[in-house]
């Protein structure tokens, strides 16, 4: 006989403490990583943002790929391709931060160069 207390549940609880942690660290980061860019700042955003992304599509996939709509392989095909993307957005990410200029320096170089005109005059 199994007690009531004695089962492990799985407490989402805490995940979305962490979810919630991180949506609010993002808040307070992205602002100092963009007016104060370094290698620090841009590796905490990659984990972070893809963290946050993880999650996101990790709840899409979820929700909507579901094993009585789709049968039994796609839902596990879907979260391969999860998988899969946050592996290669987080690799991205940091091959970024290490091996060039970084995010934050990467964003304000794309942010000045869509301001410029295609043909250079104003």
């Amino acid at each position: 006989m199994v007690r009531r207390h004695d089962e492990k549940s799985h407490d989402h609880a805490k995940l979305w403490i962490v979810e919630k942690g991180t949506n609010a660290a993002l808040v307070v980061l992205i602002p100092f990583g963009l007016l104060i860019p370094n290698r620090l700042f841009d590796t905490i955003l990659a984990i972070l943002i893809t963290a946050h992304a993880y999650w996101g599509m990790e709840a899409c996939v979820v929700e909507y790929v579901r094993v009585l709509l789709f049968g039994p392989q796609l839902p596990k095909v879907a979260m391969g391709v999860v998988y899969a993307v946050t592996a290669l957005m987080l690799g991205g990410l940091l091959f970024l931060n290490f091996n060039d200029i970084g995010l934050c320096r990467g964003f304000w170089r794309i942010w000045r160069n869509m301001r410029k005109p295609a043909d250079g005059r104003k």
